[in-house]
């Protein structure tokens, strides 16, 4: 494991020290855990991306269909 240094101004290093204090773990935990919480859902956002792009496209009407109107695609008569 390797050290870091960060400057912080003085409210959001009391603000840091409260919410570690409150969750009973050291400023250093609490930041290496906030910044491996984030690479995950980084990573996950990827994966996710990947996913979606690996998918074959699909058309959402068949040949020969023709166009929904705007119309009635915002008819909101029977809401009314």
């Amino acid at each position: 494991m390797k050290n870091i240094t960060l400057k912080l101004d003085d409210a959001t290093v009391e603000w840091v020290r409260v919410l570690a204090d409150t969750q009973r773990t050291s400023v250093s935990r609490l930041v290496a855990d906030m910044i491996a919480e984030r690479m995950r859902a980084d990573q996950r956002y990827e994966a996710a991306h990947r996913h979606f792009r690996s998918r074959a496209i699909r058309a959402l009407t068949r040949p020969g269909d023709l166009p929904t109107s705007r119309e009635s695609l915002h008819d909101r008569a029977r809401l009314r």
